[in-house]
């Protein structure tokens, strides 16, 4: 029986191309005859922008990932898991601390300055360095209530500044450091050294379970690469440690460090719903739009995933309301229901004839107020909307624009988006939903058929409609 692998590739949005099959046969040391099972885990964040990344809709998107997959990564009877990580910190022990209950995962990261992902060992005799652990109580003190500050160095050194706002009101700080630190990307040469930061960090824990039992919670700051971030997050048991609260570094800051978001949570204690705001922008059209509005949500609350839907509806939108009712809504998909002219201007309720939303000026709207990447995908079934999706793509505000070319009949637009949100609710690809939809408009259900044109999808660079499902 060919030995099966299953391997996860979990990268943030400015990492490149993904490992192909070859790159990762060559990091795990096996050839063709191994079943080999990719994984892709895909997150929005930027670490360009780090302070303005949506720490709970990342954790969202990831704890719907892990449970459609968590039945096939525990079949470790038979299988092997594999993780090749180069995400942001806190996604990385967050998935680490789903998978805390089963046996270890091989563990790899991008090895900077082209030095690939393969683990480059050590020669013979050599030893890696160390593991210190400085600050831990010795005494146990159950009246001692508060939180307690772990820090993890094994890249860098994290210094005591950067650690102030966390240790403002804490019981206790524990610093776990490579000894040296060798103050590169690339500590360890082997699994088995890196498993030696784990296993003081597992003792570290447990050991402030024991003499600090009324702590609070457990801030965790940690300075190393991903693959060690995963398996420190194995480490933590929700039903044995209070909240674990995982800080990120963020360059250029006072203090470095801020607080993230909680790991080690139950997927059923975190709120999977996903935003669809519903922009109603033309007065003029409120009976189309309360017909689509309505059929949307019909289509929804029947389908499969129907309890990962959040409608959100904003009628007789006003021009100058835009960026503030997005800023208020993050919403994960923008649906935009008005009129548009041949200009490519977008009209509000506060608009004049030809003096609507000029296609940049909508554009950098979104843009401004996505800045965290929460939306995903924006539909503007409106007549001629296909110049604000030019400016989205260009700007890369957004990951995927459904646009139209032409006028578009009302009846047209109805039947489009109740058949789009249809299929995305029943789990379907971006692709796939759209063109469901833009079949459905061809079906003879409408009076009018429409030009095969009418309707455009374009997605950004990187992001890849043909494989992307927002809500399943």
């Amino acid at each position: 029986m060919p030995k099966t692998i299953h391997a996860i590739l979990h990268t943030h949005a400015l990492h490149p191309a993904p490992l192909d099959n070859d790159e990762l046969r060559a990091a795990l040391g096996v050839g063709t005859d191994a079943d080999l099972n990719i994984m892709r885990l895909e997150g929005a964040c930027d670490v360009r922008r780090v302070e303005d990344v949506d720490w709970r809709a990342e954790q969202l998107h990831l704890a719907a990932w892990f449970e459609k997959h968590e039945h096939k990564l525990k079949e470790t009877a038979y299988a092997e898991v594999a993780y090749f990580g180069a995400t942001c910190i806190p996604l990385a022990m967050d998935l680490g601390a789903r998978l805390t209950t089963w046996k270890r995962p091989r563990v790899f990261h991008q090895r900077h300055g082209g030095q690939g992902w393969v683990w480059p060992g050590r020669v013979d005799g050599e030893n890696g360095p160390g593991v210190r652990v400085t600050g831990l109580p010795d005494e146990a003190d159950p009246n001692a209530r508060g939180p307690v500050v772990v820090s993890v160095a094994s890249s860098y050194s994290i210094a005591d500044v950067d650690l102030e706002t966390m240790r403002r009101d804490a019981i206790a700080t524990v610093r776990i450091d490579l000894d040296p630190i060798p103050l590169d990307h690339n500590p360890y040469s082997t699994q088995e050294e890196l498993e030696r930061t784990v296993a003081a960090f597992d003792w570290v824990i447990s050991k402030l379970k024991e003499r600090r039992p009324s702590m609070t919670e457990l801030r965790v700051a940690i300075a190393g690469p991903v693959g060690l971030i995963l398996r420190l997050g194995g480490s933590i048991n929700p039903t044995i440690y209070p909240p674990v609260i995982i800080w990120n570094y963020v360059a250029g800051s006072t203090p470095r460090y801020k607080p993230a978001l909680q790991i080690g949570r139950a997927l059923e204690s975190l709120n999977m719903k996903h935003k669809l705001l519903f922009l109603a922008a033309d007065a003029s059209k409120k009976l189309q739009q309360d017909e689509e509005h309505a059929g949307i949500q019909r289509r929804i609350e029947a389908a499969t995933y129907r309890d990962r839907f959040e409608l959100t509806t904003h009628l007789a939108m006003r021009v100058e309301d835009l960026q503030s009712v997005l800023g208020r809504t993050k919403p994960a998909i923008l649906h935009f229901s008005g009129h548009g002219d041949a200009s490519g201007r977008l009209q509000g309720v506060a608009g004049k004839a030809g003096r609507g939303m000029p296609p940049d000026a909508v554009a950098r709207a979104i843009q401004l107020t996505n800045r965290n990447k929460a939306l995903r995908l924006v539909v503007l079934n409106a007549c001629w909307s296909q110049e604000v999706q030019e400016e989205l793509i260009h700007a890369e505000a957004v990951d995927f624009v459904i646009a139209t070319t032409d006028k578009i009949a009302d009846d047209v637009a109805v039947v489009f988006a109740t058949e789009l949100y249809r299929a995305l609710a029943e789990g379907e690809t971006v692709r796939t939903a759209f063109e469901l939809a833009d079949n459905q408009t061809r079906l003879g259900l409408v009076h009018e058929t429409p030009d095969p044109l009418l309707f455009r999808l374009r997605a950004r660079p990187g992001a890849n409609p043909d494989t992307t499902r927002l809500f399943e």
